[in-house]
């Protein structure tokens, strides 16, 4: 497969885990529990990020986190553009991009990297992700 389609799958899967958490956000009941068991299938067992506090945190943060917001933020759907590939080896995708989000009348954007890693079947998944707060 050519670096060109890796990157173009790193891309829509950024760009499918970000639904996927808007969804999580805004849908509650059981389509928005569909959204966040989806969600967590995206992340290796490993994963950790830095989120726009500076903070690291783990997988189970994470988790918890999303299961804690789960249906209860009003909002349009999260933008990422700007795409970059940093890094590309066999099995590991390191991609910048920008992500707007716009909740409760409010809009944060912030410059992210996420590592991705393919497993043997072809699925990419989220490693790690730093995400770097830009002023409006």
């Amino acid at each position: 497969m050519s670096n060109t389609m890796l990157f173009q799958q790193a891309c829509d899967e950024i760009h499918h885990v970000h639904d996927l958490i808007f969804k999580t956000f805004t849908v509650s009941g059981a389509e928005g529990q569909a959204a966040l068991s989806e969600l967590l299938t995206h992340f290796t067992s490993e994963f950790s990020m830095t989120g726009i506090s500076g903070a690291v945190i783990d997988l189970a943060a994470v988790t918890e986190t999303f299961t804690r917001i789960q249906g209860k933020r009003q909002g349009a759907p999260i933008e990422t553009s700007e795409y970059h590939c940093v890094s590309l080896t066999e099995n590991t995708l390191s991609v910048r991009y920008l992500e707007t989000q716009h909740f409760a009348g409010s809009t944060t954007v912030r410059r992210s990297l996420v590592i991705l890693r393919r497993e043997d079947t072809g699925k990419w998944r989220w490693h790690y992700l730093h995400e770097t707060p830009l002023s409006a």
